[in-house]
């Protein structure tokens, strides 16, 4: 049995064998999006197809080296979120400068827009930063 040791930095246990700080943040944020959304952990393990244990485990930072990539984007499904922005908070991968790239995918994913509805809003966004930031740089 492994000592926990409590973590202040990140609020969840630290175990006394290293967790890597990927998977601290991980954790943290996973923890967070089932809270925000609501689930139980038993739910949520039952939609993203896992365990409960197995995601008290995820949220908690006991288990790095077994999780898969089919888990977190079971995961990102469950709680409506695109996998690149739990990888990106997790820092597995580098944050994107541009949030828009992302929106066409959240769009999708979230309220199951067309993809004729994702190219009107981007059309939509594109004429109003025109219209705002030429009267920025231009008053």
């Amino acid at each position: 049995m492994k000592k926990v040791i409590p973590s202040p930095e990140h609020d969840l246990p630290e175990t006394v064998t290293s967790v890597p700080k990927e998977m601290q943040l991980l954790a943290t944020y996973l923890l967070k999006l089932r809270q925000e959304s609501g689930f139980s952990l038993r739910e949520a393990a039952r939609q993203a197809e896992i365990t409960p244990s197995y995601l008290s485990k995820i949220e908690t930072g006991a288990t790095f080296s077994t999780i898969s990539i089919r888990t977190i984007i079971n995961l990102a499904k469950t709680y409506n979120t695109p996998t690149t922005v739990i990888l990106e908070k997790a820092k597995l991968i580098e944050e994107s400068e541009y949030k828009l790239p992302l929106l066409p995918q959240y769009l999708r994913l979230k309220y199951q827009m067309s993809n004729q509805a994702i190219r009107d809003m981007e059309m939509a966004k594109k004429i109003v930063d025109k219209k705002y930031y030429a009267t920025a740089r231009n008053p």
